[in-house]
């Protein structure tokens, strides 16, 4: 089964969502809803000032997420209005988990949880220790209930989650089918939110790919922490990521979170 069918969820297609958040020193009005159904402004409270929210209509498929973003990129432009960076304002990218079976769903967040750290650094210079997106070693209950909750198959567990505001968001696993990730900063030239969706689109593919959650740790002990982030995100991706500090010391800490995850979920037969 996979887990819309888990779920009992309505299809849902394309490949990923994505919302940025932004905050802006003009005093002129945001740009309205753009390109026809692509993108629709929404107003957010956690935001401040002349402010809002763009937001996918629907899930794209992944090949045409750069031209959506672009699209939104050339309108702010246009308008002359420049995006001010804040550490308010953030990128959310819900990955589609529909088709996932339960256990490619927790390979794909435990090779999350293993480059969470490298990949919230990356994010932004705000982004680490943010309460918008905290990574699990900030706030390791949203670790113990995600798998408390594939445990016992207590999807209503997240409900009344309070991890919404994690790196890694389960909550809208049971109202979208997604896992949300809100780690990336918006930047002033909406940088980077390309590259973020494609690697969070990478790892839900390589996911697939394992037998099992132990043979992806199995994976990283033998290829060493370099060579199995390279496989992961691709070369372009790995020279941005490979600058953080400690490198090394933080995927071997993410590893052992992964585990903890992973061992918590119990049998995944199912």
């Amino acid at each position: 089964m996979n887990m819309r069918q888990i779920l009992g969820l309505h299809q849902t297609d394309g490949d990923v969502g994505v919302e940025i958040e932004l905050e802006t020193t003009s005093r002129s009005p945001l740009p309205p809803d753009i390109t026809g159904d692509q993108w629709r402004l929404t107003r957010d409270g956690s935001l401040r000032g002349n402010s809002g929210e763009y937001v996918l209509r629907t899930p794209a498929p992944i090949e045409r997420v750069s031209g959506y973003i672009a699209r939104l990129r050339t309108t702010l432009k246009n308008s002359g209005i420049p995006v001010t960076y804040s550490f308010r304002a953030g990128v959310h990218v819900h990955v589609n988990v529909q088709e996932l079976s339960l256990k490619e769903l927790v390979q794909f967040a435990a090779l999350y949880y293993i480059l969470e750290n490298v990949l919230v650094e990356w994010c932004g210079p705000d982004r680490v220790g943010n309460h918008f997106c905290l990574r699990s070693c900030d706030a390791e209950r949203s670790v113990d209930l995600s798998s408390q909750v594939i445990r016992e198959r207590n999807w209503y567990l997240l409900e009344g989650a309070t991890i919404r505001y994690a790196s890694l968001n389960w909550h809208s696993l049971i109202q979208y089918g997604s896992l949300e990730f809100r780690a990336m900063s918006t930047k002033e030239g909406l940088e980077d939110v390309e590259v973020w969706a494609h690697m969070l689109y990478n790892l839900r593919e390589k996911a697939k790919e394992y037998n099992s959650p132990q043979e992806i740790f199995l994976n990283l002990s033998d290829r060493g922490s370099e060579d199995f982030v390279l496989e992961l995100v691709g070369e372009e991706n790995f020279k941005l990521l490979r600058g953080c500090e400690d490198f090394d010391y933080k995927i071997h800490e993410g590893m052992r979170l992964a585990q903890d995850f992973v061992f918590w979920c119990g049998q995944l037969e199912t």
